[in-house]
């Protein structure tokens, strides 16, 4: 299980190579990645037998866009913690680690009448005082597969007569 510390900005999981990152927000919200890193900057995380002849200055320049690729946007993720998920070992002989820091964001739009008249389900909001939509792949498909995307929400408040 990864370590999870919380602070009053953001989380950060740290998983040791070898196992299995996992990352996971409630219901409702989805993960924004702010940094990561695989590598290593501290000698003390992942380091049960108290090495102390590692790089402590090691970084994958690829941390950073791999976890965003599996997480960002995201409900919940996981990645196996090893060099070849990040192309090239950043520092061969050096046990690794990977840290994540990320939020979890709500993953609503609420506050009017959404009329998205191009996808599926929109009627939902039509005629509503107030709604919510999930932004994934899941509600809209998948047009453009390995693609970033986002939801752009049109809607006009009308009085009711």
């Amino acid at each position: 299980m990864p370590r999870l510390y919380r602070n009053e900005r953001y989380d950060t999981a740290y998983e040791c190579e070898g196992k299995t990152l996992r990352i996971e927000c409630r219901e409702g919200e989805h993960i924004h990645l702010i940094r990561a890193n695989y590598g290593r900057f501290s000698i003390t995380i992942c380091n049960e037998h108290g090495n102390t002849d590692w790089s402590v200055n090691c970084m994958s320049p690829k941390s950073f866009r791999v976890l965003y690729s599996k997480c960002n946007g995201r409900r919940s993720c996981e990645l196996d913690v090893r060099s070849e998920n990040f192309v090239e070992d950043p520092c061969p002989g050096t046990s690794k680690y990977i840290e994540a820091q990320y939020d979890c964001l709500e993953d609503t739009l609420t506050g009017g009448s959404f009329s998205l008249s191009a996808c599926p389900g929109v009627r939902r909001c039509n005629q509503q005082q107030n709604c919510s939509i999930v932004a994934s792949t899941s509600q809209f498909g998948d047009p453009c597969p390995n693609t970033l995307k986002y939801l752009e929400a049109h809607y006009q408040c009308v009085s009711g007569k």
